[in-house]
């Protein structure tokens, strides 16, 4: 069964190398790190099927603050506003 992870209110490009959807992960979810599968579920339908890239650290002393995954590959206009962000139970096919 796949987890559903937060659906984007925005999303940062960090210079072309990667993008930054928000608002992150909760802290209720445990062990999300780099490497792991995710699905991103379009507002349009369309499914894309990638992985999370690396774990921003934005502040590590806030415990409230989401879980800031870094998407690499895509363009900011791949994951519009309003896409779902799901954790797969297995590895992205490829």
């Amino acid at each position: 069964m796949s987890t559903h992870l937060f659906t984007i209110e925005d999303v940062f490009d960090i210079g072309g190398c990667y993008l930054i959807p928000v608002p992150g992960v909760p802290k209720t979810v445990p062990g999300i790190r780099a490497g792991l599968p995710i699905e991103l579920q379009r507002p349009d339908g369309s499914k894309l099927a990638t992985v999370i890239w690396c774990i921003v650290l934005v502040d590590p002393h806030d415990p409230e603050r989401p879980t800031q995954i870094g998407l690499q590959g895509l363009r900011k206009e791949d994951i519009p506003v309003g896409t779902e962000i799901w954790l797969c139970d297995s590895p992205v096919a490829g």
